[in-house]
């Protein structure tokens, strides 16, 4: 907000009115909230689909921390590396961008300039090439100015429940949040979370008024 009511038009020299800032402000909450959302949403799918995964993450969240009041922000949270995997193999599954960005490899892998992809990762610098190239926050102009932020909330959070809970898939959900064979396109996949965009606008008027007679 700092920088909204401090930005001024270098021609004119005027500055953002309350309608802007009103617009500029509801961008932002949207920007902050849904995407935290879809994302932790999409981490509880698939860490409760993936026993393995979800009975390693309360592994490591309850042999780091003593009691819930423990977690915050700090080097104990930020070593937690296989809930950082998770926060990172979900954002990779399930960005939180508009648009369903599906992704199938054929039979023989993709071949791209010579290069066939995915190869698999059997080394540290094969691994932190994995992690450089991995953006889902974007780059430049265009690089989410909360993605620190966006983490924090995520690590703080899961962390918290893992803690607290031991989590199971309910009978009567079992596919909740997943695809279906009837749905259309790439969204068959039982066991992948679905994400449906929306468009949110602003408007003024016209405005119900209770009319006295």
């Amino acid at each position: 907000m700092h920088y909204l009511l401090n930005n001024i038009d270098r021609k004119t020299g005027s500055r953002p009115d309350r309608s802007e800032l009103n617009s500029r402000s509801l961008n932002i909450i949207n920007a902050g909230a849904d995407p935290f959302a879809g994302v932790l949403a999409a981490a509880f799918f698939y860490l409760l689909h993936n026993q393995c995964a979800l009975r390693k993450a309360t592994k490591e969240i309850r042999e780091m921390f003593s009691t819930p009041s423990e977690i915050c922000s700090g080097p104990k949270l930020n070593s937690c590396v296989y809930l950082q995997a998770c926060i990172q193999e979900t954002l990779r599954l399930a960005p939180p961008a508009p648009s369903h960005l599906p992704r199938e490899v054929l039979p023989g892998d993709i071949d791209v300039y010579g290069t066939t992809f995915l190869v698999v990762c059997t080394s540290r610098e094969s691994v932190e090439l994995a992690h450089w190239t991995f953006c889902p926050f974007s780059l430049g102009i265009c690089r989410c100015i909360g993605k620190n932020v966006e983490y924090l909330e995520l690590k703080l959070v899961l962390a918290h429940i893992l803690h607290r809970f031991d989590m199971r898939l309910a009978a009567t959900d079992m596919n909740l949040g997943g695809g279906n064979p009837d749905l259309e396109g790439e969204r068959h996949r039982l066991d992948e979370f679905q994400l449906v965009d929306y468009i949110g606008v602003a408007r003024n008027g016209p405005h119900r008024r209770r009319i006295c007679g």
